[in-house]
């Protein structure tokens, strides 16, 4: 298994465009050991799992929150998958229409 650090530094990478997750209910514990303000993601694409785990809800809550309170705007949900973009991105997107 490799970390997300050690994938970036391997390629050369400094940010990650868009980052897909659906890791069988490990995306809680992996979305909180992830430096969020001290790595640019552009959008994070999440199957939530919290249906498989004890207080799930509280769980998937907590984890929206924790995202929202590191820049992240929920903008779309498909029934398990939750679809976020980074509060900059956004603003240079409306930027760019006007």
């Amino acid at each position: 298994m490799e970390t997300i650090d050690s994938i970036m530094k391997k390629n050369g990478h400094k940010y990650i465009d868009i980052l897909k997750l659906d890791i069988e209910g490990s995306e809680f514990s992996v979305l909180r050991s992830l430096n969020l303000k001290s790595k640019f993601f552009g959008q994070l694409l999440i199957e939530f799992h919290d249906r498989f785990i004890k207080d799930g809800l509280k769980e998937l809550y907590s984890v929206i929150n924790l995202l929202h309170d590191n820049g992240f705007l929920l903008f779309a949900i498909s029934e398990y998958e939750y679809s976020f973009i980074n509060k900059t991105l956004y603003g240079e997107i409306l930027n760019e229409i006007g």
